[in-house]
């Protein structure tokens, strides 16, 4: 199994500088109606971003694959950058650090439970979410900044989608029909229920974007689908391109 991952830790190794093009200059300010509507959210998803990922790393190394041990080391690196430029954003808008977050603390919790599949499918679930909401949160300010900072975490985001997609499909194969809906069920009802509390966090960015609960809702579960879809590719050795998210 060695080797598998050897093309998504070249990828990730290669999207060091993913940040370098972003600006800091007057085009980053935000204006006080915009930081009463975002402030706390991104703050929020800023603590959720940075995570040492101690347990995925744990997980990593008791599941035996070197390829995807290293290729977890840059995974997380960039999960952390992704942390420390909201992290400037919010200190260039005077936006205080989220100290504690229930959302954050329960996915931290449910992540720490379980195997390297368990892991992948709560830290997939968070990314899904991610990707409608940073689409939400550069609607909601006409700062270039925090609009480029967001266009760039979500291509990140949809390799990252990938690469869960393609580390779940070595689990997925090996199972059989009947367990293979069973998790797939658990992960749906998983899904609302984090679905439920970004909401309750985060429902002043998603309206002021436009987007009502029917409509997260939706997007939500099309990630999810077009994710578990390309699970299925390449567990069917049917996905081609694996590093292309449009694929």
């Amino acid at each position: 199994m060695n080797g598998k991952f050897d093309h998504w830790y070249n990828h990730f190794e290669s999207n060091k500088g993913h940040f370098d093009h972003i600006l800091f200059d007057s085009s980053s300010w935000i204006s006080p109606k915009e930081k009463s509507i975002i402030g706390k959210s991104i703050a929020i998803f800023q603590r959720g971003e940075n995570s040492e990922g101690r347990n995925l790393i744990h997980a990593a190394k008791e599941w035996g694959d070197a390829s995807y041990l290293k290729t977890i080391h840059s995974f997380i690196r960039e999960e952390q950058n992704h942390a420390k430029i909201l992290a400037v954003f919010m200190k260039e808008n005077g936006i205080p650090p989220n100290r504690k977050n229930f959302s954050d603390s329960v996915f931290r919790k449910i992540r720490s439970w379980g195997t390297i599949e368990h892991s992948v499918y709560i830290l997939v679930t968070a990314e899904m979410v991610a990707a409608v909401y940073y689409d939400a949160l550069r609607h909601c300010t006409k700062s270039e900044t925090l609009n480029d900072i967001c266009i760039q975490i979500l291509s990140d985001e949809e390799y990252h989608l990938e690469f869960q997609a393609y580390t779940l499909s070595h689990f997925y194969e090996k199972r059989n029909s009947f367990r293979r809906a069973w998790i797939l069920f658990h992960h749906w009802v998983l899904t609302q229920g984090a679905i439920l509390m970004v909401w309750k966090d985060h429902r002043k960015i998603f309206k002021t974007a436009g987007i009502s609960f029917f409509q997260f809702v939706k997007s939500v579960n099309a990630v999810r689908n077009r994710t578990f879809r390309k699970m299925k590719n390449y567990s069917n050795k049917q996905a081609l391109f694996l590093l292309n998210p449009n694929s």
